[in-house]
């Protein structure tokens, strides 16, 4: 208890200990290694949980439905009298003269987007996107017959009267002719685009964004009908005809768009819309063929009925054009980086060529005489609006 009382008077009393001795001096010429932390790297955009996504992946399945192409008259059927004449007492227009149905009546494809956001903010991307339709195609024929008559009807191009051409069925030169058909259409229809896209306006329910950028568009579209008929009863004789449409178009123009998200909890509804103007690059090419062989002579010409010397090869021009585009889709947002969505798309040409609404009128005198005048037919460059609409279904990844 000693030393309690005594260490008690000492802080009473204004003790203090004596100080701790300094540590002598470092030698010269001597080193200390001291541990040094390592830099702390700067936080990311990736890292950041509450920044905004670098890259967009979307693909879409595509369910679309073209507008189909016109066909004048192709084939006709009528009394022996009346020769297949359109507007003849009892003629029929078996095939034509309408627009044609496709054999799948719709176009199968996939859309792919990819976007990259290359400011830290987010407010500005760059966006490639492109869809490809698979081609669908029509097919009509008439088997080897010859109970009746079946031609193939034009107009004069002299007197702009109605012709035909028999080749199944009864003759006027009193051959009777067994004979078949074929007639075929094919389209195939993709595009692609580039865009620059910036963030206008942004909250906790709508994003708006603007778009310009680039687009091209292809469209290949083609016709083709063949005729076979043999004499009969001997089948000696063999007649052949065949002409072929082909057009391509391709669109490249600048556009500008807009587009809208509003977001309700995990639910957003989407919409946009695009107008492009540029030039549309239109080729059409034709070619026929016309054949008459016997035992003892084949005669093969360049030429059908429908493709003629004034209008067989190609041609090309370059019109200025017009494509519009509008987009509905209605999303759900399943985590932070994936979304699914269903949509509905509407997208308008102006002015593509068909390959039906290339066909003119006729003057068949080219068969014998290749400048007999007038010179038609012609390679018109009829255009008319094109159209596709239709549903998709796709998710997009984002990170």
């Amino acid at each position: 208890m000693l030393w309690l009382g005594v260490l008690l008077l000492a802080l009473q009393l204004g003790f203090e200990p004596p100080a701790a001795e300094p540590e002598p001096p470092e030698p010269l010429g001597s080193w200390t290694l001291v541990p040094v932390p390592p830099p702390v790297r700067p936080l990311l955009l990736a890292d950041d949980p509450c920044a905004p996504p670098r890259w967009e992946l979307g693909l879409e399945f595509l369910y679309w439905y073209p507008r189909r192409g016109w066909l004048p008259p192709v084939v006709t059927t009528s009394p022996p009298t009346s020769l297949g004449l359109i507007g003849a007492p009892g003629t029929m227009i078996l095939y034509g003269n309408e627009r044609i149905d496709l054999r799948h009546d719709r176009l199968i494809g996939t859309q792919a987007t990819l976007a990259w956001h290359f400011d830290s903010e987010g407010f500005w991307a760059a966006e490639l996107r492109a869809f490809f339709l698979e081609r669908d195609s029509s097919n009509y024929t008439i088997k080897p017959q010859s109970d009746l008559l079946l031609a193939r009807p034009y107009v004069n191009a002299v007197d702009g009267s109605p012709s035909a051409e028999i080749f199944a069925g009864p003759t006027p030169t009193g051959e009777l002719l067994e004979g078949s058909i074929n007639a075929y259409t094919r389209i195939e229809v993709f595009g692609q685009e580039l865009n620059l896209r910036y963030e206008a306006w942004s909250d906790e329910t709508l994003t708006l964004e603007a778009i310009v950028g680039s687009r091209f568009l292809q469209m290949r579209d083609r016709f083709d009908v063949t005729t076979s008929s043999r004499t009969m009863p001997d089948r000696a004789t063999l007649y052949g005809v065949s002409d072929h449409f082909q057009t391509f178009n391709k669109f490249y123009g600048g556009q500008v768009g807009l587009r809208s998200t509003w977001h309700w909890h995990s639910w957003l509804v989407q919409m946009g819309g695009a107008m492009a103007l540029g030039a549309t690059d239109q080729s059409i090419r034709t070619k026929g063929q016309r054949l008459t062989q016997t035992p003892d002579l084949r005669d093969d010409r360049p030429l059908g009925l429908l493709v003629l010397p004034s209008n067989s090869g190609a041609a090309r021009r370059t019109i200025f054009d017009l494509i519009a585009e509008l987009n509905l889709k209605l999303g759900y947002q399943a985590t932070d980086h994936l979304r699914f969505f269903v949509g509905y798309s509407v997208l308008a040409w102006s002015r593509p060529v068909r390959s039906g609404n290339q066909i003119d009128s006729l003057n068949t005198d080219q068969i014998t005489n290749p400048l007999s005048t007038p010179m038609r037919p012609r390679l018109t460059f009829r255009d008319e609006l094109f159209w596709l609409q239709g549903i998709s279904a796709g998710g997009e990844l984002r990170w």
